[in-house]
């Protein structure tokens, strides 16, 4: 018998097997989950990281332990969470359809958890629950020590006048108890811990600490004049010392008497980044230089805590004190007091990742973010590799090549490197320092890297020497952090650069002399541009039209023209037959519902397609499948809509999982059959196999 036909089947059948999405393990409820057990959206069939511990919304915000020490309650955006301390996993959300929360309580036995939207009232929660007891005018809320009485304060008095107040509430009853007029509005408020005094830093004064008698309604003392505005104040548990931060200083100051005691001189993250522990003897602040924890009473300077970390912007002690959870806007993460080792760390990023790239094979997705580089395992879904770089402050991740192959590093001393994902080694230093902040870009092949210099240069590396292979042009920035746009043909013999501010010069260059091509070389708006998958041609927007040059040739096609308004941003679907924009409303005729729709004209007709039924928005940006007949268009309101080209007719919706301003576009895998859409700190992926027009699959 011969072996070989039997070779080629067993090939063919695990071929067939690994290109089939593995179905996602179910919950006793029966609905899908992921690796760690959180329910999947009913379009997922896996998602590459965690939730837990992460926002899914538009970031997290001040973090509170519940007294038990069970569960934590954070602010995030116009909710709350509650995740398990332990697990991380999310017990309930409490969402009142309001302004965004900010300054999460517990009351001391923690059955009561008390929320202040800005711009509204303070809100009474059942932390059981999650029910809306009742409101109270005001904010900054605070418990007292008991339980018993809520204080709050805010910029306006009632319906009759606009004075601010100082209110105080019988918790339980929500009856006020008292209120008294406040000088000005309040800035920052501390209740201390004997229910007596409270701290205050009013807009009128905001360089004085002023110490009420809340339930007398009189200031007792101001403290002497400092030099900075404060923006946060810290009781000691005690309440014999008092915390003030500001721009530059942490201030221990006497609330007896008003004078400050101690100053430490650092850059507090967001100006609250600092927290007490509860048995008292240690103070945590967040700084540019990562955690510092001081023990009160000691003359030690304070100590790092934890790894380094850029951002970290809200700190809360466990109630034993033994545990410090710490987070930036998206991501909790836990540090040993004792030790300082991080715990409780899950896999997956802790930081929102910026881009996603398929390897050529299709058997690893790289994605990149703050925290570091990971290459997932598409057979297995699980991390393959996770480097971890561009966590020290010093580095930043900039691009990785089209490939997945390399990885562009650079420092604030200009210094740029290239790392090889595949060793974790520096495969190469661009010659030079070219400068720490720029835009970037790789041709499809990785071998050229096209880097914009601090100055305004745009340099050409050969990526796999570093080796500088001549300078493209130096352009004159009205502010050093803007970003030149650069794109390389697909044969990566052009090079187009524009400019990102008004009346600059729009140019494309040839690579291989650095001259540029004509007529390129004039004044136009500040535009997008995008090359045609063959290279022949060259899409620009100028003036709310989209302008094609047959490059070539050096001529220009007939314009495109938007409907509504303004066309911006144009691109090509992958087999060059179709060329699109968005059509921006223009501001005359913004109505009830002003998002930008999408416009595709076939290139062989120059005819314009059926208007898609379907809004969207650039931040949210669009992707096409790899054989160009569906497009993948991230809208308004979350919604995520499957179009089929030719027809323009739906081919499905689902809503996306997470909410935010903006969003990398979604990516296919080479072969089509796997979409993958960024969510904050997660990648959800979909199958795309056997979709019928109505979004149904095949059977």
């Amino acid at each position: 018998m011969n072996a070989r036909p039997i070779c080629w089947a067993v090939a063919l059948m695990l071929t067939i097997c690994l290109s089939i999405p593995a179905q996602p393990p179910l919950s006793q409820k029966g609905t899908a989950v992921d690796a760690h057990g959180d329910p999947l959206p009913p379009w997922a069939f896996a998602r590459l990281g965690t939730v837990r511990f992460r926002a899914t919304g538009t970031g997290l915000g001040e973090t509170v332990y519940a007294p038990d020490g069970k569960t934590l309650a954070c602010a995030a955006d116009r909710e709350v969470i509650i995740w398990d301390a332990a697990t991380g996993k999310e017990v309930q959300r409490l969402n009142d359809d309001g302004w965004r929360i900010d300054n999460p309580g517990y009351s001391p036995d923690g059955k009561l958890l008390a929320t202040w939207p800005w711009g509204g009232d303070t809100v009474l929660w059942d932390a059981t629950t999650g029910k809306v007891l009742r409101r109270f005018s005001g904010g900054w809320c605070s418990f007292s020590r008991d339980g018993k009485m809520l204080v709050t304060a805010t910029d306006y008095g009632g319906l009759d006048d606009d004075a601010p107040y100082l209110r105080l509430y019988e918790a339980a009853t929500g009856k006020l108890l008292g209120r008294f007029r406040l000088p000005s509005a309040v800035n920052a408020l501390a209740l201390a811990p004997d229910g007596r005094t409270a701290a205050i830093i009013s807009r009128r004064d905001w360089n004085r600490i002023a110490i009420w008698n809340i339930h007398k309604g009189c200031e007792l003392l101001r403290s002497s004049d400092y030099n900075v505005p404060i923006k946060h104040l810290v009781y000691a548990p005690d309440g014999k010392a008092l915390i003030s931060v500001d721009d530059s200083a942490v201030c221990h100051w006497d609330p007896a008497t008003g004078k400050l005691l101690r100053q430490w001189r650092c850059n507090v993250r967001g100006g609250r980044a600092i927290a007490f522990s509860p048995h008292g003897k240690l103070l945590a602040w967040a700084s540019d230089n990562g955690l510092r924890v001081y023990k009160i009473g000691g003359n030690r300077p304070p100590r790092p805590l934890g790894e380094p970390s850029r951002h970290c912007y809200y700190l809360a002690f466990s109630p034993d004190s033994k545990t410090l959870a710490y987070g930036n806007t998206v991501n909790l993460r836990f540090c040993d007091v004792a030790t300082g080792r991080e715990i409780r760390r899950f896999p997956g990023h802790a930081s929102t990742i910026r881009s996603a790239t398929f390897t050529p094979a299709g058997r690893t997705l790289v994605t990149t973010a703050e925290d570091g580089t990971i290459l997932w395992d598409l057979a297995t879904l699980r991390e393959r590799r996770h480097i971890a770089i561009g966590t020290h402050p010093d580095e930043e991740q900039v691009t990785v090549s089209a490939d997945g192959r390399l990885l562009v590093l650079a420092s604030k001393d200009g210094t740029v490197r290239l790392l090889d994902l595949a060793t974790e080694t520096t495969a190469c230093r661009l010659e030079g320092k070219p400068g720490y902040y720029g835009g970037s870009a790789f041709t499809s092949d990785g071998k050229l890297l096209a880097w914009q210099g601090n100055d305004g240069a745009v340099f050409l590396y050969d990526s796999g020497t570093g080796k500088l292979l001549r300078t493209i042009g130096r352009f004159s920035l009205q502010h050093y952090y803007l970003m030149i746009g650069l794109r390389f043909s697909p044969d990566g013999k052009l090079l187009q650069v524009s400019l990102p501010q008004e009346g600059e010069r729009h140019a494309v260059y040839e690579t291989a002399t650095g001259r540029p091509l004509e007529p390129f070389g004039q004044r136009y708006h500040k535009c997008e541009a995008a090359f045609s998958p063959d290279g022949k041609l060259l899409a620009m927007e100028e003036s709310g039209t989209v302008r094609l040059w047959d490059l070539a040739a050096g001529r220009e096609l007939p314009r495109l023209r938007g409907t509504h308004g303004a066309l911006r941003e144009p691109f090509f679907s992958p087999d060059g037959r179709y060329v699109g924009a968005y059509d921006h409303i223009l501001p005359e005729n913004v109505g009830a519902d002003d998002h930008p729709f999408i416009l595709l004209w076939d290139r062989t007709t120059s005819r314009r397609l059926p208007q898609f039924g379907v809004k969207a928005d650039p931040q949210y940006a669009s992707s096409f499948s790899p054989d160009g007949k569906t497009l993948v268009v991230l809208g308004p309101n979350n919604v995520v809509r499957l179009w089929e080209v030719a027809s323009g007719e739906s081919r499905g919706q689902f809503v996306h999982e997470h909410r935010c301003e903006w969003l990398p576009p979604p990516v296919f895998t080479p072969d089509g059959r796997t979409l993958a859409i960024i969510s904050g700190t997660s990648v959800l992926l979909r199958d795309m196999t056997g979709l019928r027009r109505n979004g149904r699959r095949e059977p």
